[in-house]
């Protein structure tokens, strides 16, 4: 690149001069404006610094033309090199914030960017020993200016900053394929910016030594034309930047993905999730290499990975990246993404991880309405399923508390009311037999004048303790009140539960009750009635009293069947909250 001194009396150098002074002030003044707005947006930042390179570069053409003397020509052209690499570092780093507005300048990116500068100036310091970067000065053959000799080493200066560029030029363009159409001219303008400079100076390398080099102007017409872009005042260039904070600050995991099922973006919250769940493929995720094909929309063949390993995985890096891993791998094999319509899936333990998760998937199309991907959003419920399971167990227990006998833990009579009608109907409607027992204790109240009535409720938890054991998982047996249970047989027919209700009335007998020091022989009296004998609730209840009234006559510690009705009646079964039956015994003790 070349550097100049004037020539008197060329009409061409004053308007030289003049494109390059005007250069210097548009750029000094849109780094001075762009300074004092960079709170306002990162944009007007980094803008400020590219402008003030394409300041220093344009001031350092004016100088070249002004300067006398060889020795001062080289040292004002020197200022050339580090203005150049501050320009296109300050590209890069504006094209870095247009392509993702969630990038920030900060010492990991400073630092890297700042190592090819610093050779450039050792370079110029030492350049007076090895003249490998300036040999020297000579004239021009045009305008007869000033232009400095170009070394071996300023070749690889300038494929670092093309290099530079290339690199930020192909973010922005792939950037551009991912926002909505709207929203496309901001990238547009931003790959428009690099035309003027790159034209410029393509043209001139050929010429260096020969004739004066416009590319400052070049980036001039650049400066305006992103200080245009920045300071646009519509709305589409303020929605991307307020998308994408919402978008880093969502709780929920948010996952955009395409037909493959391969993500392409991501916010944060997404990134902490995988390393929950999938510590193992967050660390892995690399995005894919350019020309690569696009992976199948399958689960992937590895093996999940065991609890065990997501325990004690390492942390992701804060910057890790799941862009280029299939989805699949973060959310397991239950995943399904949908063409048609927005779903709602739950998924449950994700990939053995304890991680319940409920997922929304919307299908993502172009303008033809075709699908082009998906967007997941899910959300952690893990500790809401949690308190949800604890409400129901909770309500299940209250409900079993409240058809439950405190002191025997069997049923009670108001769920026995509400349920025999039921039974009842079922076994006429099946043509079914059914038979309802009523047990009574004997000798109960000797128990409780004799041993007081904690030997009494430690005799009717055993006796409850027996029935229950001795009864199938479809029979109820339930505390009708005071020492009566009763026990309801569904499908079993009178001589069927006589045989059963004998077995259970023998293991009451051979069974002693632990009252204190004291071990109290039990036994039970059982009368049963049995549909379709007795085809009625208050019938089947007032057949098998009867029954017990008989087995307590002849000796107790017996089982009586109900003798069948005289005539067959037909009756409607009782509802539920019949007559109180607790009390109909007398107080004979039986």
């Amino acid at each position: 690149m070349c550097r100049e001194r004037v020539e008197e009396g060329d009409d061409t150098v004053p308007v030289l001069i003049a494109m390059f002074t005007l250069a210097a002030v548009v750029a000094a003044g849109v780094a001075a404006i762009g300074w004092t707005r960079w709170r306002r947006a990162p944009l007007f930042g980094v803008l400020s610094v590219f402008s003030t390179g394409v300041a220093l570069w344009a001031v350092s053409d004016v100088i070249a033309f002004l300067v006398v003397d060889p020795g001062e020509a080289l040292l004002w052209g020197s200022i050339l090199f580090p203005a150049e690499s501050v320009v296109t570092a300050g590209f890069f780093c504006l094209a870095a914030t247009v392509a993702d507005r969630a990038w920030r300048v900060s010492w990991r990116t400073v630092t890297p960017l700042l190592i090819e500068p610093a050779i450039l100036i050792a370079l110029i310091a030492t350049n007076p020993w090895h003249r490998l970067l300036i040999p020297g000065v000579t004239r021009a053959a045009w305008q007869g200016e000033f232009i400095l000799q170009i070394g071996p080493l300023y070749w690889p200066h300038v494929v670092y900053g093309y290099v530079l560029v290339l690199v930020a030029l192909f973010r922005v363009a792939r950037a551009r394929r991912r926002v909505p159409r709207e929203q496309r001219w901001i990238y547009n303008w931003t790959l428009c910016t690099a035309l003027p400079p790159m034209l410029i100076n393509l043209v001139g390398l050929p010429l260096e030594g020969r004739y004066s080099d416009m590319t400052s102007v070049g980036f001039a017409i650049t400066v305006i034309i992103a200080y245009r872009m920045v300071a646009h005042p519509t709305l589409p260039e303020q929605i991307p930047v307020g998308r994408q904070q919402v978008f880093d600050t969502l709780s929920d995991a948010v996952i955009v993905t395409d037909r493959c099922g391969r993500i392409l973006d991501h916010n944060p919250a997404a990134r902490r999730l995988a390393e929950r769940i999938r510590p193992a493929a967050a660390r892995g995720s690399a995005p894919p290499s350019a020309g690569s094909s696009d992976p199948p929309a399958v689960p992937s063949a590895e093996p999940p990975v065991p609890p065990a390993a997501l325990s004690t995985g390492s942390p992701v890096p804060p910057d890790a990246s799941l862009t280029g891993s299939p989805a699949r791998e973060i959310f397991g094999a239950d995943l399904h993404l949908r063409e048609e319509t927005e779903t709602d899936q739950a998924l449950t333990d994700v990939a053995g991880s304890g991680v319940d998760l409920h997922l929304r998937i919307s299908p993502l199309h172009d303008r033809r309405g075709n699908a082009i991907g998906w967007a997941l959003a899910a959300r952690d419920v893990t500790e809401a399923n949690r308190l949800r399971r604890e409400v129901e167990e909770a309500n299940a227990l209250l409900r079993e508390q409240v058809v439950r006998d405190p002191l025997t833990g069997l049923y009670n009579r108001r769920h026995l009311m509400d349920t025999l009608p039921g039974q009842l109907a079922e076994a006429a409607a099946g043509g079914t037999p059914l038979t309802l027992a009523v047990v009574d204790v004997d000798h109960f109240k000797r128990v409780n004048d004799t041993y007081g009535h904690a030997a009494g409720d430690a005799v009717l938890i055993g006796v409850a303790r027996l029935l229950a054991s001795g009864v199938r998982h479809d029979d109820i047996v339930a505390r009708l009140g005071g020492e009566e249970f009763v026990i309801v047989l569904p499908g079993a027919s009178g001589e069927v539960a006589r045989a059963r209700l004998e077995e259970i009335r023998e293991l009451v007998a051979r069974s002693r009750t632990r009252a204190g020091e004291h071990r109290l022989p039990v036994t039970v009296s059982i009368g049963l009635a049995s549909f379709p004998g007795f085809r009625s609730v208050d019938g089947l209840l007032d057949a098998a009293d009867g029954a017990l009234y008989a087995a307590k006559e002849r000796g107790r510690n017996r089982v009586e069947q109900a003798a069948l009705p005289p005539r067959d009646v037909i009756a409607v079964p009782h509802p539920a909250g019949g007559p109180d039956r607790v009390g109909a015994r007398g107080a004979d003790g039986r």
